[in-house]
């Protein structure tokens, strides 16, 4: 069997710091996560609008404004050109 835990620590997007309630140790990799898809895919794509969901989550988890962070991180992505 699979042992599911393990994954989800695998995981670039945070998901498993997230799982285990470490919201502080999974906001920067969300975040990271949302950029990356934002900027290859767009805002309006369903990854990233479901990246970006799970990053304002926990946001919300560690007590900031999900709102004013998203529209910071909308405007880093107007104005930085695309590096990988």
């Amino acid at each position: 069997m699979t042992n599911f835990s393990k994954i989800y620590d695998q995981a670039p997007s945070g998901w498993g710091a997230y799982i285990r309630g470490h919201y502080a140790e999974a906001e920067p990799l969300s975040r990271r996560a949302t950029l990356i898809f934002a900027r290859s895919l767009g805002w309006q794509h369903p990854n990233t609008e479901t990246v970006s969901s799970n990053w304002t989550a926990i946001l919300s988890k560690l007590g900031k404004q999900p709102e004013v962070e998203l529209k910071k991180l909308q405007a880093e992505t107007q104005t930085a050109p695309n590096r990988q």
